[in-house]
């Protein structure tokens, strides 16, 4: 259910730049490889559960395959490749199969920010600690919200 303030109409809710860091509770994130793994370690500081394709060893794995481990992991997946993770988004929609999540890293961030990326996952999960639907698709951004 989205959050007072949610733009209901975009379908999509945003990190408000207000958020208080904090230990997230029901959302698990999966960093692809496209998100600098350091982005881990900060979120780890706080308590966010986070796990890498580099830790969970999958290196190198299909786009498909990542999201299908995210799905079965229960894991949102965090990335900078919209395109192809939001064809991934509507393939496994309409074929009914797992999916946690995705949110796309906007190219507003430096590749290597990996300390304001995590800051803007950190307010995100603090906005949404009773969790993210099935099949959601969201964007994040450096102060961006609705």
């Amino acid at each position: 259910m989205p959050r007072a303030g949610a733009d209901r109409s975009a379908g999509v809710w945003h990190a408000s730049p207000t958020a208080k860091l904090g230990r997230g509770k029901s959302v698990r994130y999966f960093l692809d490889e496209d998100v600098e793994i350091q982005t881990a370690s900060v979120l780890r500081s706080p308590g966010i559960d986070v796990l890498t394709t580099r830790e969970a060893g999958r290196l190198r794995a299909s786009d498909e395959s990542q999201m299908e481990f995210a799905g079965r992991s229960g894991r949102v997946l965090v990335t900078r490749n919209r395109d192809d993770f939001l064809e991934q988004t509507r393939s496994f929609l309409n074929a009914g199969r797992p999916h946690a999540g995705v949110l796309i890293v906007s190219n507003a961030f430096a590749q290597q920010d990996y300390g304001g990326i995590a800051r803007a996952i950190a307010r995100y999960d603090a906005e949404h600690r009773d969790g993210v639907p099935a099949y959601f698709f969201d964007f994040l951004s450096p102060g961006r919200h609705r």
